[in-house]
């Protein structure tokens, strides 16, 4: 299985706990990829609540953990969203990846479209990093039934590898799920994983 088949199945199980109102990581795919990661080691980077969010799963798709992301949800009552955060290693120049990257959420998702796309700061103590934030607007099934949904995409280039970020909510919640989901992303120390 691909890594980014993998990372799919991964976020369908991941919608699949938020689907049932769960806060337990999603179980790990028989016969290997991706593996459930129980014991990360990784997390005072990535604390088991952040705001609203719970984190529900961490999983590896590459061995030494050179590819894997980490599942928040929040099904409260203001906010339903998903969000995972992936690390793995960049295979293109930042051009071609950015519009692979791209190209494979609307594969993923047939009928979708890139509604909005711009660049964002992102600020970790003193350090500050370039990101570009891609918002897609589908139908699909999320938290229990069919309907019209907001996604957003956000890539950080680094010297060798890809931080990214996908959030996905009810579309009536899209511009809250896009502010809670930077907000996440400012408070864990997503630049803590090594670049490789």
């Amino acid at each position: 299985m691909s890594a980014f088949f993998g990372r799919i199945a991964t976020r369908v199980a991941a919608l699949m706990v938020l689907t049932a109102g769960l806060v337990a990581g999603a179980a790990a795919q028989p016969g290997g990829d991706p593996n459930n990661v129980p014991d990360f080691g990784h997390f005072d980077s990535f604390p088991a609540v952040v705001d609203d969010y719970a984190r529900v799963s961490v999983h590896a798709f590459a061995p030494d953990m050179s590819d894997f992301s980490i599942g928040y949800n929040s099904g409260g009552a203001g906010l339903v969203s998903a969000v995972t955060l992936y690390f793995y290693p960049r295979r293109l120049d930042k051009a071609a990846q950015a519009h692979d990257e791209e190209h494979q959420v609307l594969q993923a998702h047939p009928g979708g479209r890139v509604v909005g796309r711009r660049s964002v700061t992102l600020t970790h103590g003193a350090q500050t990093h370039e990101a570009t934030l891609l918002t897609y607007a589908f139908d699909g099934d999320f938290a229990g039934r069919h309907q019209a949904l907001a996604s957003q995409q956000l890539l950080v280039f680094r010297d060798k590898g890809i931080f990214m970020v996908r959030s996905t909510a009810p579309q009536a919640q899209g511009e809250a799920a896009e502010r809670a989901m930077l907000a996440l992303v400012q408070h864990v120390d997503w630049a803590s994983v090594p670049d490789r």
